[in-house]
């Protein structure tokens, strides 16, 4: 097809001619060279990405339950060269910040430093920044979106937290409750396991 366009030179050499030894380098070299210069080509794109922006993140959402402009998650891995910075925006709702810490602690995040003010502009609004490391370092620039994705999502569901709390309370009751009966079951057994012959006759 692309000799019949004209786009594929002919070196007009005969059958004997192409299984010559230098003919067959001669090819390999030509090949070499250009898969080499098709895949310089297609990194030259990479010459054009700032990395400065790639670490860091922005990520918000909307939600009218809470007001017009609902929380913003902005993570940056240039403000500390040994850990992540995660500034949480958004209104202050019981709960959240709770739920935040816990889905950093599910993301393999530990919190190092957390500061917590209220914002400038508006009282109801917080501003929540959570200093984390994962493995001892940063979080890795590839898992900024996700980490920052999972703190958005907790912000969303403040009463999670709630609830795990509300859970554990209940599995604590259960676990005395039944120390309680199991203490109650040895002692019977202890009585039952005792035989006594007193003197009046009466076992």
């Amino acid at each position: 097809m692309l000799r019949r366009a004209g786009l594929r030179p002919t070196a007009g050499l005969s059958l004997d001619q192409r299984k010559l030894p230098l003919v067959k380098r001669v090819a390999l070299l030509g090949s070499l060279v250009g898969v080499v210069s098709g895949c310089c080509l297609g990194l030259v794109n990479l010459l054009l990405i700032d990395t400065e922006r790639s670490s860091t993140l922005k990520s918000g959402a909307l939600d009218g339950s809470f007001d017009e402009f609902g929380f913003e998650v902005h993570a940056d891995n240039t403000a500390r060269p040994d850990a992540t910075t995660l500034t949480v925006r958004g209104p202050d709702i019981d709960g959240v910040l709770a739920s935040m810490t816990a889905a950093l602690a599910s993301a393999g995040c530990r919190v190092v430093e957390m500061h917590a003010r209220s914002s400038s502009l508006d009282e109801r609004r917080v501003e929540d920044t959570f200093v984390v490391q994962s493995l001892c370092r940063q979080v890795d620039d590839d898992a900024l979106e996700e980490v920052s994705a999972r703190v958005l999502a907790a912000t969303k569901d403040p009463l999670q937290a709630r609830s795990l709390k509300a859970e554990l309370a209940r599995l604590q009751e259960e676990v005395a409750e039944l120390r309680r009966r199991n203490g109650v079951l040895e002692r019977a057994m202890a009585r039952a396991a005792i035989k006594t012959f007193p003197s009046n006759g009466q076992g």
